[in-house]
């Protein structure tokens, strides 16, 4: 796979997540399902082969999750999920929300205020003749 479609593939997958996800889903109960009739064909009980099929195929989710590995879309992903828990949270209390952001606010502020006061007395008047320079 060259560079160009990986790069399509990535942006697809973040993009359109649900669809992806659907796809990825389709795939492997497609899988699934090629395993089990294929152990129906040689004799097992229907229930049996599912069951079979699904223990040789794997865990269903550490597939995906290894398929999402292999895009490279998992970093992504967690920091959406984290982004929108934090969200969740915030939004869920308005208190602790006010405070972070007065206390925040308060913070750059006042090193924005000491950076500007030790610009202007200490680092631009040096005792050069031309201290840009």
């Amino acid at each position: 796979m060259n560079l160009w479609n990986r790069f399509r593939s990535w942006v697809r997958a973040i993009l359109r997540h649900t669809r992806v996800e659907n796809e990825m889903d389709a795939e492997l109960r497609f899988h699934i399902d090629a395993q089990t009739d294929d152990l129906v064909r040689s004799g097992v009980p229907h229930s049996e082969a599912v069951r079979r099929a699904r223990l040789e195929f794997g865990g269903v989710e550490q597939t995906k999750e290894q398929c999402r590995d292999a895009r490279g879309v998992s970093t992504i992903d967690s920091v959406i999920q984290d982004l929108r828990f934090g969200v969740r949270v915030l939004r869920k209390n308005p208190g602790f929300t006010t405070v972070a952001m007065l206390t925040l606010a308060l913070g750059i502020g006042t090193c924005t205020s000491v950076f500007s006061l030790i610009n202007s007395v200490l680092i631009r008047s040096l005792p050069y003749r031309d201290p840009n320079a």
